[in-house]
C-alpha cells in the first residue's frame, strides 16, 4: 500500500512513519483511528461478517438508485449482489 492510499485511511503523519519503519498498526489502533468497521474477537468473526454480508446484500432500494447510475442500475445491481453472495460464500473475509 502506497502512501497516497495509506494517508486516506490514517494521518498522514502516521503513513509516512509506517511506510518508513516498517512497523505494523494493530486492530484496536486502527479502530480508534476510524479505519475499521467492526472490530470482534476471533471467535464471533463469522457471525459479525454474515451480518455484515447480510446487510449488503439486503442493500435498501434507495441506496441502491444511489449506488448505481439509472441506465445500468439492475444490471449492476445484481452483479454486486453476486459479487457479495460469491465473496460470502467463499469465507472472503476468513483470509
Amino acid at each position: 500500500m502506497g502512501l497516497s492510499l495509506l494517508s486516506r485511511l490514517v494521518p498522514a503523519r502516521l503513513a509516512g512513519q509506517l511506510l518508513a519503519t516498517g512497523d505494523r498498526i494493530f486492530a484496536p489502533r486502527l479502530s480508534a483511528l476510524g479505519v475499521v468497521d467492526h472490530l470482534v474477537d476471533a471467535g464471533r468473526l463469522d457471525e459479525v461478517a454474515a451480518e455484515v454480508v447480510s446487510s449488503l446484500v439486503d442493500l435498501p432500494a434507495a441506496m441502491s438508485r444511489w449506488l448505481f447510475s439509472a441506465p445500468q442500475r439492475a444490471e449492476r445491481e445484481q452483479a454486486y449482489l453476486a459479487e457479495v453472495r460469491a465473496a460470502a460464500g467463499a469465507g472472503a473475509w476468513r483470509r
